[in-house]
């Protein structure tokens, strides 16, 4: 008597009709999987985060405004975000682009390319971010 082994027959296999991400529900549970991943640890080290913001204003005759912290920074190794907010009656043209910014542990100094002029000012809203690396 022999005895046959009976083998899969691995084409009903190979040729199965496989479920694909591009179905509904498969390809939600994939992006919200993604998304986990991505949150958790994918892109983590390349996360900019606020660290301290606040509103500076640069007034009359002069072409600076200081922002100072309320806690210092460890370093200068942040990045700065200037945006002009709001000004006071009719500043100078330039007076609300931004030329030059200084940074210090303590404190972040707008230069702006145009004084606003007497009785006029312009104020930026200015945020300290960093990315973790």
């Amino acid at each position: 008597m022999s005895v046959r082994t009976r083998l899969p027959n691995w084409s009903l296999i190979r040729d199965r009709e496989w479920p694909v991400w591009s179905d509904g529900l498969l390809l939600a549970v994939r992006k919200a999987l993604d998304n986990l991943w991505n949150l958790l640890y994918a892109d983590f080290a390349s996360r900019p985060f606020v660290t301290q913001s606040g509103t500076l204003t640069v007034t009359g005759a002069s072409a600076t405004g200081t922002l100072t912290f309320p806690i210092a920074e460890p370093d200068t190794a942040y990045q700065v975000i200037v945006t002009p907010v709001s000004s006071t009656g009719t500043p100078a043209a330039g007076s609300n682009r931004v030329l030059a910014v200084a940074k210090t542990t303590t404190t972040v100094t707008v230069t702006v390319e145009a004084q606003p002029g007497g009785g006029n000012s312009q104020s930026f809203d200015v945020s300290v971010m960093r990315v973790i690396v």
